[in-house]
């Protein structure tokens, strides 16, 4: 392998203000506003997800297995259509709201 070659595979570089610049637009290219909204949303789910469950569990312990295999499967019918029309719906909800 060549020197540059070998250089690149390490992340060095000889010159190192390139490496610098190269290293600042990456990151700014990987944490792009979309990219940072859900990183958001996602890290408000988890938390919500681990606050809630405590009551997740005294309300699923209030049920029987057949009960809650019941409630699931409603939740799952009225969710699951949304998983094929979420383009569509992610496209109306841009058309409708006002661009900055």
């Amino acid at each position: 392998l060549t020197k540059a070659t070998k250089d690149a595979r390490q992340g060095s570089n000889t010159n190192p203000t390139s490496s610098s610049a190269t290293s600042t637009s990456t990151s700014t290219t990987l944490l792009t506003p979309h990219t940072q909204s859900l990183l958001q949303d996602a890290a408000l789910i988890s938390l919500g997800g681990v606050m809630f469950s405590p009551l997740g569990v005294r309300v699923a312990r209030k049920f029987d297995s057949a009960q809650l295999k019941r409630l699931m499967g409603v939740f799952m019918m009225c969710v699951g259509p949304t998983v094929p029309l979420r383009s569509h719906l992610e496209k109306s909800y841009e058309t409708s709201s006002p661009t900055s």
